[in-house]
């Protein structure tokens, strides 16, 4: 074997290593973020807390922001299933904001007609809170008192219509 073909089998050799070390430190990383964050939500909900930030062991950043870029990616699919469907609510109120510390917009009658026209993604007691649209008015309504007519509603929504 020549200098040159040598050179090149120990390049290939340092490459293979490295990548399977990068595989197990990716592999840690990740199983350090799931134990700071718990099992009650994804990595990308826990780290949007910022202050989990100082509890990653710092070589974990950039896997960790990986992670966070697949889940993001992973939920948008999702996230467009639900926009631009017609459901109803089973009352409930019209916030501002997608959240109960928003302020009430309107308050909603069960069987009031919705048309949802954006996911904030915020999740609250396994039900999304949804951007809707409504003779009421536009605001955020929470998936847990809302119905879709669809055979598997959407992530986040309570149920399909009967």
């Amino acid at each position: 074997m020549d200098r040159t073909t040598g050179i090149a089998l120990l390049a290939i050799a340092a490459a293979l290593l490295a990548g399977g070390t990068a595989r197990a430190q990716d592999e840690y990383c990740a199983q350090h973020a799931r134990e700071i964050c718990g099992d009650n939500q994804t990595i990308s909900q826990c780290f949007d807390d910022q202050r989990m930030w100082s509890s990653l062991d710092p070589d974990c950043t950039g896997a960790v922001q990986t992670i966070i870029e697949g889940e993001r990616e992973a939920t948008q699919s999702e996230n467009d299933s639900a926009v631009n469907l017609y459901g109803q609510s089973y009352g409930g109120v019209l916030r501002s904001g997608p959240g109960q510390e928003f302020s009430r917009v309107a308050s909603l009658r069960e069987g009031d007609s919705v048309e949802i026209i954006g996911d904030p993604n915020v999740w609250w007691n396994d039900y999304k809170w949804f951007k809707v649209r409504t003779d009421r008015g536009i605001g955020y309504h929470w998936g847990g008192i809302l119905c879709v007519p669809s055979d598997t509603p959407p992530a986040g929504v309570y149920s399909n219509c009967q």
